[in-house]
């Protein structure tokens, strides 16, 4: 077959005359222009070579030194424990709240059916996902089990959960969890890995993940029982309905990337620099507050006496106390350590090193260390740029963790017929509307709630959100709650005779009137100031 010479614009032909991609062409002259970024030439890139491996082979050969450190830097570095806490804290909180969000108008259902529908959902959901019945291990509620599944994800890369079916006694469903940490997903030892099969996942072609080999307990426990020894099972993705056999909390960010990486990943070495640092100004301080000499022109044997806590001091040392009174011997002298400590430098330099870490963590400088000091335009700045991470993360989790195991645990009521769902398990789109949820979690902290409660109903007044909207956003409460409640408070307080003419027409309540002989409630006597009839008002807050 004849190659034509040039096809749209490409020359087949010059091909073998190309050099490899990322490599310097040897004997010819590089020209003008292009990105300085790739020069090798200068003295700031000549010896920078990364690396361009692909997701997998750039990363599954460090994970386990990088979930090793990242545990370490979490458990002995002040700074990383308080950026997993911070994480821990304003993404979860107590917990994920969900609201059953049942797409009424495709399963054809009248507002009050869908209200009631919900709410049956909602009593199942938590009677056992409230309770440690979801949890395989009968220890965790679900709002527990997300902070430890999102921990062990931020830790180690990526977490597991693994639905089990099991009813014991006194559980209202039989669907439970079990998380596996990322080191018990691993590469059996018996088995080479290939293109379809790394560290434990196994993939199709296209890269569908199709099953995932896990150990039978923690491949490092210290604590094995004498002749048991670790062994790998495989693990279907999925059953023979379709359903999900388990679910991956993980960050993906590269095409086909199979693991995660620790959250920690990319600023181990600063955290690690940073805590050697800190140490030392420690350390220094420490030294700088005793009393501490050097004797100089021959040790006198007679000054190991003056230790005042009565121990024997090593050859050559002297222990002093506060306030010690020394008499020198003949020819000798006395010169004081001075290590010039604490540092003025330290705290300017440590705060912009927190700034960094912070820029990679997405974490504040204000927040990563808990203190506050700029004005409240900055700090409120700060925040809302951190509560859009917060919000990442958040919608993360809900997507890859919660919302499959609430769809599991409906499925199974739905099964048993605790919830009428028609054409959940025969057509997808219903399936999906029954599936319908919105997940809400701790609000944003205000440094002036007085300003975004004004902002709030601003919001409301020119049709820019909800009500149901704002009451998650300020306070993470539900509106429907707040409302029924409202309207009990003031009905009992209209019944006590507690501010009925204000609150009346601040709220709007029904009033409570007798009924008349025919069931009828009676027509009140004395008008409003407008002149309109308390019976005339709404017996809601709808209005409010």
């Amino acid at each position: 077959m004849t190659v034509p010479a040039r096809i749209d614009g490409f020359e087949p032909t010059a091909l073998a005359t190309r050099a490899p991609r990322g490599r310097p062409v040897v004997g010819l002259v590089r020209l003008p222009g292009g990105y300085e970024g790739a020069r090798t030439d200068r003295r700031a890139t000549a010896d920078w070579f990364p690396s361009d491996a692909g997701p997998n082979t750039d990363t599954i050969g460090d994970l386990p030194e990088l979930r090793r450190r990242s545990l370490d830097l979490e458990r002995n570095a002040p700074l990383a424990t308080g950026a997993f806490n911070t994480q821990l804290r304003d993404v979860i909180g107590d917990g994920l709240v969900p609201k059953a969000r049942p797409d009424r108008e495709y399963l054809g259902l009248t507002a009050e059916e869908s209200a009631a529908w919900s709410r049956q959902a909602m009593r199942i959901w938590w009677a056992h996902a409230g309770s440690t019945s979801i949890d395989v291990s009968r220890r965790l509620t679900f709002p527990e089990l997300q902070r430890q599944a999102l921990f062990s994800a931020l830790s180690g890369g990526d977490c597991f959960g693994v639905f089990r079916y099991r009813v014991d006694q006194g559980d209202v469903l039989g669907t439970k969890l079990q998380l596996l940490e990322a080191n018990r997903i691993s590469q059996p030892e018996t088995i080479p890995e290939t293109d379809t099969f790394r560290d434990g996942i196994e993939t199709d072609l296209d890269g569908v993940i199709q099953r995932v080999w896990f150990t039978n307990r923690h491949p490092n426990e210290r604590w094995l029982p004498t002749g048991k020894i670790v062994t790998w099972a495989p693990l279907p993705t999925r059953d023979a309905q379709g359903w999900p056999q388990l679910v991956q909390l993980i960050d993906q960010r590269r095409p086909g990337q199979l693991r995660g990486i620790p959250y920690l990943a990319p600023v181990i070495e600063t955290l690690k620099n940073m805590s050697r640092f800190t140490e030392a100004e420690l350390m220094a301080a420490v030294v700088s507050s005793m009393f501490t000499v050097f004797i100089k022109g021959g040790f006198n044997p007679g000054l190991a006496d003056i230790d005042p806590d009565g121990d024997p001091s090593p050859k050559g040392q002297i222990k002093l106390g506060t306030g010690a009174v020394v008499d020198l011997a003949d020819g000798e002298d006395v010169e004081f350590a001075n290590p010039a400590r604490p540092n003025a430098q330290f705290d300017p330099f440590f705060k912009a090193m927190c700034r960094q870490l912070g820029a990679a963590l997405e974490i504040p400088e204000e927040q990563l260390l808990n203190s506050f000091q700029a004005s409240y335009s900055a700090s409120r700045a700060a925040l809302l740029n951190a509560w859009r991470s917060v919000r990442t993360r958040r919608s993360w989790l809900v997507n890859q963790f919660c919302q499959p195991v609430y769809a599991q645990v409906i499925r199974e009521a739905i099964a048993r017929g605790l919830l009428q769902a028609p054409g959940f398990f025969d057509d997808p789109l219903a399936r999906a509307a029954w599936l319908g949820c919105e997940w809400t979690g701790p609000a944003m902290p205000e440094i002036d709630p007085v300003k975004a409660v004004s902002a709030a109903s601003m919001r409301i007044k020119e049709g820019l959100s909800t009500r149901e909207r704002e009451a998650a956003e300020l306070t993470s409460t539900d509106f429907d709650e707040n409302h029924e409640q409202r309207v009990i408070e003031e009905r009992k307080r209209r019944a006590a005779g507690l501010d009925v003419e204000d609150v009346a027409e601040r709220t709007r309540i029904e009033p409570i009137t007798p009924e008349q002989p025919n069931g009828q409630p009676a027509k009140p006597a004395t008008p409003t100031r407008d002149g309109a009839d308390d019976a005339a008002r709404d017996s809601d807050l709808e209005t409010t």
